[in-house]
């Protein structure tokens, strides 16, 4: 069997989707399947740039199905093609129906995702998502058979499975960080996603916090370019890192007392297992997605500055707390191990023939 992904948004620093595809190829290599990504634009960073990147998609991509004769190829990033060649399966990755949620995203940004979303769900042999919440959520809006959406579940990268990590103090000391002494919480922050993320909320709960515990810090992982109330931030213990390698990531991880994931909605919520199998207690705003993922594992909050604020102080206060939520974290990371990813992609693609 051959299977092909398109990488085309895969970036040089790598965030969401192309983290999200690179994960997936290395468990389809475990699970002993052959595949292979293709790029538009391979000799550079992929920039988006919709015309030429759709005749790319549709004229070279789809000569180079006729000739090489792929038996599925999978679309990870919503954007689907119109020519398609017959014989082949082609599964769209719909990882979350956010556009469809009222008040997250701008109307053009919502109009354009609309159609595309719709474009996929609509045209793909199969739909790829994360997680039984968002499967639901497409079956209920799409009107579409349950038999067409498969579940994959969004993997831990790699380099948060070594327990022997290397040292990176570097990272600590650029960010005039102390171990067990800061708050973390990583997403990218750009104006779209901030909303959603529900930054404001996380950085006001952090205010009244900063006052009862003034030695202990915010760290914001993440891309925050075009968003303006980010780049305002005057209190001194809020720390805004923009991106950051997968190893000073992990390090951070390490070395948090806590992590923080408020955000509205999600489709699966990464972050919460990244952090769990780091040894992390972790907070998580009380939507439907994380109580799927998360279980019993973790402190819901309600996703206001107030709830928020209390939850932090919990584990600031409870060693007991936050030692239970760790060992608990282990446990829940183990209903998302590889075997039971490498068992998702072997029912969905392992014993299909053309």
């Amino acid at each position: 069997m051959k299977v092909w992904f398109d990488g085309s948004f895969i970036l040089n620093k790598k965030t969401g989707i192309g983290n999200y595809l690179l994960n997936l190829k290395d468990k389809f290599h475990s699970a002993c399947i052959n595949t292979e990504i293709l790029r538009y634009n391979e000799r550079g960073p992929f920039v988006f740039n919709v015309i030429p990147y759709l005749i790319w998609l549709n004229v070279i991509f789809y000569l180079k199905t006729l000739k090489e004769k792929p038996d599925i190829i999978v679309f990870p990033a919503y954007i689907f093609p119109v020519l398609r060649r017959k014989k082949t399966k082609y599964a769209a990755v719909i990882h979350d129906l956010a556009p469809y949620k009222n008040g997250l995203f701008s109307f053009y940004y919502k109009l354009v995702y609309l159609l595309i979303i719709e474009f996929a769900v609509r045209n793909a042999d199969m739909i790829i998502t994360v997680s039984q919440t968002i499967k639901k959520e497409i079956i209920e809006q799409f009107k579409i058979p349950e038999d067409r959406v498969k579940i994959i579940y969004n993997s831990v990268g790699n380099i948060f499975l070594n327990n022997n990590t290397p040292d990176n103090s570097e990272i600590l000391e650029r960010f005039l960080l102390k171990p067990n002494n800061f708050i973390l919480t990583a997403s990218t922050m750009n104006r779209q996603n901030s909303k959603r993320k529900n930054i404001s909320a996380c950085m006001e709960a952090f205010k009244s916090i900063s006052e009862k515990y003034p030695d202990i810090k915010l760290v914001l992982v993440g891309k925050s370019e075009n968003n303006g109330q980010l780049k305002g931030i005057k209190n001194k213990n809020i720390i805004l890192t923009e991106y950051l390698s997968d190893k000073d990531l992990h390090y951070l991880f390490k070395n948090a007392l806590m992590y923080v994931f408020p955000s509205l909605y999600e489709g699966f919520g990464i972050p919460i297992l990244e952090a769990q199998v780091s040894g992390l207690p972790v907070i998580v705003s009380d939507i439907p997605v994380f109580r799927e993922v998360a279980a019993n594992s973790v402190i819901f909050c309600e996703p206001h500055s107030q709830g928020i604020a209390a939850a932090i102080e919990i584990l600031i206060n409870n060693q007991e707390k936050r030692t239970e939520l760790i060992q608990k974290g282990f446990l829940n990371f183990e209903r998302f191990n590889e075997t039971i990813l490498l068992r998702q992609i072997k029912e969905i693609f392992g014993n299909r023939n053309e």
